[in-house]
């Protein structure tokens, strides 16, 4: 999750998330199995050692999906207006 600031909760089916700078793609951090948001109640005894002993959870995890990207909110980079010099 490395260049992101915060993640807030607005309500319990929205979540906003801050990066520290804008970013060329920023759902990257979501998509995937690199960064899979699942539920913390089904993994919460597989923490540390217990880890590798969670075949179930790990190969039948209950995610939360499926997505909906309502917006996007970037400033405008000072660097594009009049084009490239």
């Amino acid at each position: 999750m490395q260049g992101i600031a915060a993640v807030e909760a607005l309500d319990d089916r929205q979540v906003r998330i801050t990066f520290d700078e804008p970013r060329p793609f920023p759902f990257v951090s979501f998509v995937g199995g690199q960064t899979p948001i699942l539920q913390r109640a089904q993994f919460a005894d597989c923490l540390g050692p217990r880890a590798p002993q969670c075949t179930a959870q790990n190969f039948g995890p209950i995610g939360t999906g499926p997505f909906v990207v309502c917006g996007v909110h970037a400033p405008l980079d000072d660097r594009l207006r009049g084009g490239f010099r």
